[in-house]
């Protein structure tokens, strides 16, 4: 990832901020969060965007998010979240066509 520019770096004021303990929380697991040394040090090579604020250091969840989209190879502009995008499985569009079949067929 490139390093970020003050101007990229401040859109995380307009964004949902976190602190590094939920940074962690993000990129680990439930049972076991990334330590935040490594959150750190993503930060101060440039891969992480983050703000000091009021002595605080944050980044932003959009922020965690272009930094894991851009480490598996996926373009951030067209990251989507799970909850954006959704495929029916094949059981449930052969129950949606069953349901469309027997409302077409009542007159519905």
């Amino acid at each position: 990832m490139t390093h970020a520019s003050q101007g990229d770096r401040l859109r995380i004021l307009q964004e949902q901020r976190i602190d590094i303990g939920e940074a962690c929380v993000m990129l680990g697991t439930a049972a076991r969060p990334a330590h935040p040394s490594t959150v750190r040090r993503a930060m101060q090579r440039g891969d992480l965007e983050f703000l000091k604020i009021g002595g605080k250091v944050e980044t932003s969840i959009e922020a965690v998010e272009r930094f894991v989209a851009v480490k598996n190879g996926i373009d951030p502009g067209t990251a989507r979240s799970d909850k954006d995008v959704h495929t029916p499985s094949k059981r449930r569009e052969r129950e949606l066509s069953t349901v469309d079949a027997q409302l077409k067929a009542a007159g519905l």
